[in-house]
């Protein structure tokens, strides 16, 4: 059969990758803030038993500000929470990059020791399930563990960031190396990561999707009479853009939702911090806004993040102004690029996204239709690498 035949045929999402789902992640579905995983969950559900198993959280969790520490008494047992099956693994201790090459070396058994005390609820959730997905980051570690137990199911890689970016440790990359191969399939919201990936396994580009009613809707502001910037998330957050920005413009109001631990030096006058929120009230904020901010760390930043970057992708599709790095601005409309820690150059960023003023939406798909792409990649032309 063809792909032309296959593209001619009677079809349905759900027939083209039956459920149930599994998906494996650092992130909880119970959460407030809604990475695309949440979001394909949400989907998902609609067509088929899905689960949410989520990895990677023990007393080192509270060093870091884990977002999940307030599901800390609600671990290590099974939930159901908006039609999902939710599980929050808790050790003693997880894997983590230690940072030096040989203490790296040394990592190698905790992993191995981390992956032989899989509760037996994951091999359940495993062994009936016929679509897993494996999130970027510790999720790779379990792979093999979870093939062994289904080698039946069809296995996706989700790369929403290069782990080197997101600072995992270089055991996590060898084992990505060694295994992407007996992958079915690898989906990343960047072309250019998912293209890393076509010489052993499938690789398609998944676009994020937006409500298809966000652009439009009608709600009050969030906000005070004045200038107001927003930016969401702790990954690779660099406060010092936060330091030179408020000071060159004291008559703006910085907003700074679930910064994490590094934001938690921030002090100025006009800066205001927010904990974590639901992602309607997140957006409620960028749409409100003079313009959003995507402060990423320059010793993480990297080329994909044009594509691949969440917050971007979120205030492009409400027409909001962005700044940001150069590297994850690019050419794209509406992002208005600086230097990490050049004073001029974010000054000039700012100038130019209060200039632009409003913008015109950026379209996006709907979620239904991102959900449509990750179950059946191939018969979407725009999806190929």
């Amino acid at each position: 059969m063809t792909l032309d035949d296959i593209r001619t045929e009677p079809w349905s999402p759900a027939a083209a990758a039956p459920g149930p789902f599994l998906i494996v992640s650092g992130h909880d579905f119970r959460t407030p803030r809604k990475v695309n995983l949440h979001r394909f969950a949400e989907e998902l559900r609609l067509r088929d038993k899905t689960r949410f198993f989520s990895v990677g959280f023990s007393l080192l969790s509270r060093l870091k500000g884990d977002a999940r520490l307030r599901l800390w008494t609600r671990s290590n047992r099974i939930e159901t929470v908006d039609g999902v099956d939710c599980l929050l693994w808790r050790t003693a201790l997880h894997p983590f990059n230690l940072r030096h090459p040989l203490l790296d070396r040394a990592a190698e058994p905790l992993f191995k020791l981390y992956a032989r005390a899989l509760p037996e609820a994951f091999f359940d959730w495993v062994r009936t399930s016929r679509f897993i997905l494996f999130e970027s980051g510790l999720p790779v570690f379990l792979f093999e563990s979870a093939k062994r137990a289904n080698p039946a199911a069809r296995f996706g890689y989700f790369a929403s960031d290069d782990l080197a970016a997101i600072g995992c440790g270089r055991f996590l990359t060898r084992e990505l190396h060694r295994t992407i191969a007996s992958y079915d399939v690898v989906f990343s919201p960047s072309r250019r990561l998912a293209a890393t990936f076509r010489a052993h396994a499938p690789a398609y580009y998944v676009p994020y999707g937006t409500d298809q009613s966000s652009a439009t809707v009608e709600e009050p502001s969030p906000f005070a009479t004045g200038l107001h910037a927003v930016t969401a998330g702790s990954s690779r957050f660099d406060p010092e853009f936060f330091e030179i920005a408020a000071e060159e413009f004291p008559e703006i109001v910085f907003h700074v939702i679930s910064g994490g631990p590094r934001a938690a030096r921030l002090n100025a006058p006009n800066i205001r911090l927010h904990g974590e929120m639901p992602v309607g009230d997140v957006l409620k904020f960028f749409r409100h806004a003079a313009f959003g901010i995507a402060p990423y760390d320059a010793s993480t930043a990297d080329l994909y993040l044009v594509e691949s970057a969440q917050k971007l992708a979120q205030l492009g599709h409400l027409g909001t102004p962005a700044v940001c790095p150069h590297i994850a601005a690019g050419t794209v409309p509406g992002r208005f690029g600086y230097r990490p820690g050049d004073r001029a150059s974010i000054v000039a960023a700012i100038r130019a996204a209060l200039a632009a003023g409003p913008l015109a939406p950026q379209p996006a798909p709907s979620w239904s239709e991102v959900v449509d792409r990750l179950l059946a990649p191939e018969r979407f032309v725009d999806a190929r690498v």
